[in-house]
């Protein structure tokens, strides 16, 4: 029976930056990963981590492919607020780390391979280094030189439909080269949705009708993309939230939201929400105080006309997020 093992976000950036050393362990584990040996997975929140710096280095459509070519090797872990809602409750301090603790019990993995053991302490969960997990592995194989040995006998098959690490880590490094595109949102009316936005019911566990609600005169598309842990204090989860509304008129309306997840979750005081236009010029911003769940803008109209370029951004301290956008 394969292993079935949570890969860490970060451990994977480190090894598709060729940081730390890393290389050649976690080589021989992606390589293990693309040839079927071991069952790899990794969080909705991982993936995000990955896709936000990828943009923020370059355009959206190249960390789009970054991504993919992850996925093509390693399965996504859902989150639910049911999940995110034990995260916050478990005793890990860390709390990326207790996303991917819960994720894998969930999911009745073997275990996580990670960076750092020590974010797992207290987890009744099998966490490895990646030096560890291959020893584990062969050990599992009844012998040493099993799992080096199946791998080089079918990389040949594998290499002509899977992107070695040294691939992707490539593409990253040439994501400078590259000037990041903005989100199009009319292409949103036609369900052509970027990297990293999901559905009101994939984060918050509410239903949502259908991927865009409409009736006679109005098409309503809402999606929601999580902040980045480094936003997020006292194991508070937040996502920003664009709502769209497009009339018969092609008019359109668009509020956007900074949100908590849970039940009486705050969001951290002092958060601020702005909009920026096409000059850099603030025409929008907020912050939330000591007990707001959310923070939003007015609604804004947009009328049918050339594009317009426009910039959110979030800040909380000294981190902060920036997602551009086009109408």
């Amino acid at each position: 029976m394969k292993m079935k093992v949570l890969f860490d976000a970060d451990m994977l950036l480190e090894v598709l930056l060729n940081r730390n050393g890393l290389v050649d362990d976690a080589e021989k584990i992606w390589k293990l990963t693309q040839n079927r040996q071991i069952e790899a997975y990794i969080t909705e929140i991982g993936l995000d981590k990955i896709y936000s710096l990828c943009t923020e280095i370059a355009d959206s459509n190249v960390a789009c492919s970054i991504v993919t070519s992850i996925q093509a090797i390693v399965s996504r872990c859902s989150l639910n607020k049911s999940l995110m809602e034990q995260a916050r409750l478990s005793k890990l301090e860390d709390f990326e780390s207790a996303v991917e603790f819960i994720c894998a019990k969930d999911m009745e993995l073997d275990g996580v391979v990670t960076l750092s053991v020590p974010n797992f302490a207290g987890a009744d969960i099998r966490v490895w280094m990646a030096n560890e997990l291959l020893e584990a592995l062969k050990e599992k194989q009844n012998g040493k030189g099993v799992l080096e040995k199946n791998v080089l006998l079918r990389d040949e098959l594998v290499n002509s439909q899977l992107q070695s690490i040294e691939d992707v880590s490539k593409n990253l490094n040439d994501l400078r080269k590259f000037k990041r595109l903005p989100v199009n949102l009319n292409r949103w009316f036609e369900n052509v949705i970027e990297g990293g936005w999901q559905t009101i019911e994939e984060i918050f566990g509410k239903p949502e009708v259908s991927l865009s609600f409409r009736n006679t005169n109005l098409v309503r598309v809402r999606r929601a993309k999580l902040l980045p842990l480094g936003m997020q204090v006292s194991n508070c989860s937040a996502a920003l939230i664009i709502n769209l509304t497009q009339e018969a008129d092609l008019k359109v309306r668009m509020r956007v939201q900074v949100r908590s997840f849970g039940d009486n979750i705050f969001l951290p005081e002092g958060l601020k929400l702005m909009m920026l236009d096409d000059a850099g010029e603030t025409f929008f911003a907020a912050s939330s105080g000591s007990a707001d769940c959310l923070i939003e803008t007015e609604q804004f109209q947009f009328v049918d006309q050339p594009e317009g370029q426009f910039t959110v951004q979030i800040v909380l301290g000294e981190n902060s997020v920036t997602e551009d956008f086009v109408i």
